[in-house]
Parts: C-alpha cells; structure tokens; sequence
C-alpha cells in the first residue's frame, strides 16, 4: 500500500442528511450517533439485560481469525465454530468477561428487527425498512476479512472503538476479489492483516483511507466501497444497509463491481426469481415516462436477479445498454422512453426463455 492516506470528508451531524447518502465518497460523521439512546445505554454489561432472553449466533474463534474462502467456508475451520440461538444475555457476558488473549467472540450481522427488536428505538433509522439495520458486537482485535458491500452503509459506533480501512472501487485491480462466480465475490483474497505480497503484489499500489471511529460517530460508505474493520478494544456497532442510488452504480470502478455482483441468496427458486423480477420490470415500464432515471434503477435492480438464468452474454450486453442510457440522461434529460421500454421487453424475453 502507498504510504500515504487520503483524505477523508469529516463533518458533524447538523451537515449530514438523507441527501448525503447520494453521495459516492465517504464520510465521516464526527457526531453522527451522539445522540442515539444506544450510546448511553449499550455497555457490554447492561446490554446483556435489555434483551436477555432473545437468541443469537455467537461466532468463536480460536485463533481470532474470521476470514471465509470463495466457497463461503471458515477460513480456518478447526479454529472456529458457531453457536446457534444462544441467549443474549449469555453471549454479552461471554464477550464482557472474556480474559482468553487469544479466542475471540462475535456476535456479528445479526437482524435487530427480526432478533433484537427492543433494541430499534435506541438507534436514529438511515433506512426505509428495518430490514437492513445489524448489530455487531465482539471481542477486542475482531476483525472483517477485506470486502465490499453493493449497498449504502451507516456504520454508527455505539461502544469502544474501530479502526476500519477504506479501498475505493478505483482500486479493486490491486484488490485481488474472489472469483466472480464464487458464493461471495465481494470479498478479497488478500489477508489485510498479514498480505501475502509474493502472491498479491499489486496490493501495495492500492492507496488506503483509514478512520478510527469512537463512540457517537458515525461512517457513511457509498456501494461497492473496499473496507476492512477491526476492533481495538470490546466493541458495540450497528450497520444500516439500503439500496443504492442509480449514480452511484456509474461511479468510477463501480461499474466493474455491478458487474461482478450476484444475487445474495443463491438458492432463491427460479420461480421466485421470475415474480420479483417481474414486478420491478412492471414498475420500469410504468415509470419510463414520468422519471426515466428511476425507471433505468429498477432495470438494473431487475437485471441484477437474473444474472444466474440468462446467458452471461446477453446479461452484459444489457446492462451495458441501460449503463449506457443512464450516461444519456445526464446529457439529455428527454431521452424517449421507447429505449426504456425496448429494454424492459429485452429482459422479460431473456428471462421468459429460461424461467416459465
């Protein structure tokens, strides 16, 4: 890596808005969560009495590494294991009183709706479903292996401290990303926290952006961001995922990235595929006239589902043409809605020809 850091944009709570998340760098809210009823009241020990009986994964890990392989596996699998539905109340003790210098404890990506949902009144919501808000709440020296996410994320700190490094898009050559039709393309093969440079040795041209977030502060990651996350001391965070804005698909090297996403649950039936698509191509149609951009964003929502049934050929010529109909529209705003609708038939045929 180069030996310099960018710059980051850092600012307080009263310049950041919803209109931030439409934004394609970073940001660093020094006061972003200040506020928030969870700094005040999650600490390791009295959380573990707000929820108590609700149940959660505990992730352990012996030798505190929690990096997965393309296939979705512990990277390490004799050193780590997941206890499924503990208490909460016993997982934050677990962590709270853990003096083992070495076995690390997470409870990581857990739903606070659908797991912990006496906790949402706590946190100040930068979405419009509760669907995407997680809690992350781990041992000190946890850390993420280096990956990307295709959504806005509101990263709020709620207890201790994270240290977490950036990665533009720009810099995913030096990357080195898992295979794109792995189970998890979005994360690297590069072990951040001891690269290998003889096999990845273009990873010392990737210029990083580093920020280390306390409690009350928040980080704002536009899609398809790069970061590493790793915990200095016991650490608390929520994370609020939503769905990009249709720019933030056109920015640079995020084109590449969009190429290379897959849908996140795999398994998901053809016919389930075929309904859920359909409805957002139905919405496109609809909305060709009357706002041609959003029209173009849920084309690309609706390719994006098929990208496991169509011919890949056909799938990137396609997004090629709506990425092209987006560049369009920022140069002439009238762009006849026939080219919208030509696309939308394009998809529904492509899909009708492999799902019926």
């Amino acid at each position: 890596m180069l030996n310099h850091d960018m710059p980051l944009s850092i600012i307080d709570r009263l310049q950041f808005s919803k209109d931030s998340l439409n934004g394609t760098l970073p940001i660093h809210v020094i006061d972003g969560a200040k506020n928030w009823p969870a700094v005040k009241k999650w600490n390791p020990e009295d959380i573990a009495n707000l929820v108590p009986s609700r149940q959660v994964d505990l992730t352990i890990s012996l030798d505190g590494s929690f990096g997965i392989n393309p296939d979705g596996l512990p990277s390490h699998p004799d050193t780590r294991k997941i206890i499924k539905n503990v208490s909460f109340r016993e997982a934050a003790l677990i962590i709270s009183q853990n003096h083992d210098a070495q076995t690390r404890f997470y409870i990581s990506q857990q739903s606070i709706s659908q797991k912990l949902p006496e906790l949402l009144n706590d946190i100040e919501r930068w979405t419009t479903t509760d669907e995407g808000i997680n809690i992350w709440f781990g041992s000190a020296d946890v850390s993420s292996p280096l990956h990307y996410d295709p959504s806005i994320n509101v990263f709020g700190q709620i207890y201790g401290y994270k240290e977490i490094t950036l990665f533009s898009p720009a810099d995913t050559p030096y990357l080195y990303p898992f295979p794109p039709d792995s189970l998890l393309p979005h994360l690297s093969f590069v072990d951040f926290s001891d690269p290998d440079l003889e096999r990845h040795p273009q990873f010392l041209l990737a210029t990083p952006i580093k920020v280390t977030l306390g409690p009350g502060q928040l980080l704002f990651l536009p899609p398809f961001w790069w970061h590493h996350v790793r915990s200095k001391t016991i650490s608390i965070s929520v994370n609020q995922w939503s769905s990009p804005r249709l720019h933030q698909y056109l920015g640079d090297g995020a084109r590449d990235l969009l190429r290379r996403q897959l849908p996140i649950d795999r398994m998901q039936r053809k016919t389930q595929t075929n309904f859920m698509v359909s409805e957002l191509l139905d919405g496109a149609e609809q909305l060709a006239l009357l706002d041609p951009k959003l029209s173009i964003g849920a084309l690309l929502a609706a390719l994006n589902g098929t990208i496991s049934y169509i011919d890949p050929k056909i799938h990137r010529q396609l997004q090629d043409k709506l990425l092209y109909l987006a560049n369009q529209l920022d140069q002439f705003p009238q762009l006849p809605s026939t080219d919208i609708i030509h696309c939308v038939r394009q998809i529904r045929f492509s899909l009708n020809t492999v799902i019926s």
